[in-house]
């Protein structure tokens, strides 16, 4: 089973807005899903892209792969994002005790 990364469409006619959702590359566009990762609203403004990064690496680590409009905008996403060590990293030590 080939498993992608795409978008689904949700939303009214002119008024479009879609899930990212992992699913089998033979199902239909807007047909069933294996998981829910993030939605894009492109009518927002700004368009708000938001997604589970760590869910998205889960699935790409074990062979999904995203279509070419999720993978642009999880590469923006990432680079909007700070590291996850760097962010660990600035955080104060916790007090034991």
């Amino acid at each position: 089973m080939a498993v992608s990364i795409r978008m689904q469409r949700i939303g009214g006619k002119k008024e479009a807005r879609y899930h990212v959702v992992v699913t089998n590359s033979t199902t239909a566009r807007d047909g069933k899903c294996i998981e829910k990762l993030g939605f894009y609203d492109p009518t927002a403004h700004p368009p708000i892209f938001r997604m589970d990064a760590v869910r998205f690496q889960h699935w790409t680590q074990r062979g999904a792969r995203p279509s070419e409009t999720v993978a642009q905008y999880a590469k923006k996403l990432a680079a909007a994002q700070p590291p996850a060590a760097a962010t660990a990293a600035a955080e104060p030590p916790k007090a034991q005790g």
